[in-house]
């Protein structure tokens, strides 16, 4: 099967699930829930087509911080046991924790433990920095 159409196909059925009556896709190929009103959550189709990628912007890092970041990113993300990844964006001014399902497999619920996994994640990152 296409990975755009099983993406599209999973789309649909989390938005039966949450009560809604779609998820788009925009055309990067992403579709973003936003998360509390406050957190974006991105899904998109892996480059190869094999996963649902589900990541969400942990904010920005400022180019006197990198050095330190990467070394605590490769730390947390230890010998890759995680299901969750920290990690940059393409330019390496965001820091952004992703997960990943299989396209191929996953079910809405599955999808939707790895959305909740990530918002939890990154709200609990986010009250933690400001207490």
């Amino acid at each position: 099967m296409n990975p755009q159409v099983r993406f599209e196909e999973l789309l649909a059925a989390l938005a039966q699930a949450l009560g809604q009556p779609s998820l788009p896709v925009g055309q990067d190929g992403t579709c973003t829930l936003i998360i509390d009103g406050r957190l974006a959550v991105n899904l998109a189709v892996d480059p190869q087509g094999r996963d649902v990628q589900i990541f969400a912007s942990l904010g920005h890092v400022p180019a006197e911080h990198r050095a330190a970041i990467h070394v605590r990113m490769l730390q947390a993300n230890g010998a890759g046991a995680s299901p969750y990844t920290l990690g940059l964006t393409r330019q390496g001014d965001t820091a952004i924790l992703s997960a990943r399902r299989p396209l191929a497999e996953p079910a809405v619920p599955d999808l939707a433990d790895g959305i909740a996994a990530v918002s939890y994640t990154h709200l609990r990152a986010h009250e933690t920095g400001r207490n």
